[in-house]
């Protein structure tokens, strides 16, 4: 991995465990509580985005980290 590359994924990974926090201990539980059914819809909703996301991020991290290397040609 590049070394400038690194800080950056940290600061993703941070990143996207604070909003995952954020989201399943905060918004989820008030939107349902509620009850109103927009409100739900939006829930519902705003998980799946949450999923997809999860998907890319997964899908990024196996194509960037696990494709076997490369041979270098030397001339």
């Amino acid at each position: 991995m590049k070394p400038f590359i690194r800080p950056l994924f940290l600061l993703g990974a941070a990143l996207y465990l604070g909003v995952t926090d954020y989201w399943f201990g905060r918004a989820v539980p008030a939107l349902l509580a509620t009850g109103s059914g927009a409100e739900q819809i939006g829930a519902f909703l705003g998980t799946v985005a949450w999923l997809l996301l999860t998907i890319a991020i997964a899908i990024f991290a196996v194509i960037q980290f696990v494709k076997p290397s490369r041979p270098t040609s030397t001339k």
